[in-house]
């Protein structure tokens, strides 16, 4: 076979293997190690102040196929200090809103409650570059975050 003909058959032949593997995912999945540690948490969001207990997880998309810049996401159910969680619902104009399902790992961790947002507190978490849902329990001390870079 002459190279005129060798390399457009090599070439299909590369683009059909290429075609049979899986897509990459836009998001890699989840850790399902849930972290207890305060301190990243508190330094990325210094409003929670010291709270009384952390639950969260992050996951990248690194692992993807796609060239790009790296998405990361961060969800936290975090107790405050009952003082916190008050300095909150009055600071912020908050209204009845309801937040999409947590990721699996966590979703033990996040109380079937009413919780109010709004977007100033989400503004208020939204820092360095990081979009954040945030949602107060409408009547405790428990905080959802979801946030994404």
């Amino acid at each position: 076979m002459t190279a005129r003909y060798l390399i457009p058959l090599l070439a299909a032949m590369l683009l059909a293997a290429m075609g049979c593997s899986s897509p990459a995912s836009e998001s890699s999945e989840p850790s399902a190690e849930v972290r207890h540690d305060q301190e990243p948490l508190t330094k990325r969001f210094p409003l929670i102040d010291e709270p009384v207990s952390v639950s969260w997880i992050t996951w990248n998309n690194e692992e993807g196929r796609v060239p790009g810049p790296t998405t990361y996401w961060i969800q936290a159910v975090v107790e405050l200090r009952p003082e916190i969680a008050d300095e909150m619902r009055s600071k912020f104009n908050l209204s009845s809103s309801q937040p999409k399902p947590f990721e699996p790992a966590l979703e033990p961790s996040v109380p079937s409650v009413s919780y109010v947002s709004g977007p100033e507190i989400n503004s208020a978490f939204s820092v360095n570059g990081w979009k954040s849902s945030v949602y107060l329990q409408a009547d405790g001390q428990t905080l959802l975050i979801d946030t994404v870079d």
